[in-house]
């Protein structure tokens, strides 16, 4: 069983978040300079990657065989699209969503082979090709 559902995912990032802020008496993730020294990076990378890491996390997983789409969007963002997420082992990812369900998801194999994707329930394997795109719908249909 894995212990970080959606929701316990959501609630750590916003958790990591809320101590990014809490932490800097300027409130800002960003800053114009890099780190001068290894240390300032750690361990959320000094605040300036960092954020960028949990959304995608929150977007796009795959820390094993399966690519998991939007496994912990935000109540907070009903409707919305990312593209170029890059995920382990040679695809990207380009989704849009309304209502707070996926509506369209393309994905680019660069380097192909067997692909397990998942969206809430439901759970698809592709036999991709290098360099092949796909498409998939909502309902997980391919086109």
């Amino acid at each position: 069983m894995n212990v970080f559902t959606p929701i316990r995912i959501f609630a750590f990032v916003l958790l990591c978040v809320f101590s990014v802020f809490a932490q800097t008496a300027d409130k800002l993730i960003w800053f114009a300079a890099p780190a001068e020294r290894f240390t300032e990076n750690l361990p959320l990378g000094n605040r300036r990657l960092g954020a960028t890491a949990w959304v995608a996390e929150m977007l796009l997983q795959n820390h094993d065989e399966t690519i998991r789409l939007l496994p912990a969007v935000p109540d907070a963002w009903p409707e919305g699209s990312v593209k170029g997420l890059a995920g382990r082992g040679g695809f990207v990812v380009d989704m849009d969503w309304k209502n707070g369900k996926l509506t369209e998801a393309r994905i680019f194999f660069r380097l192909g082979g067997n692909a397990k994707i998942s969206y809430a329930e439901k759970a698809i394997e592709l036999e991709t090709k290098k360099g092949g795109s796909y498409r998939l719908v909502g309902d997980f249909g391919k086109k």
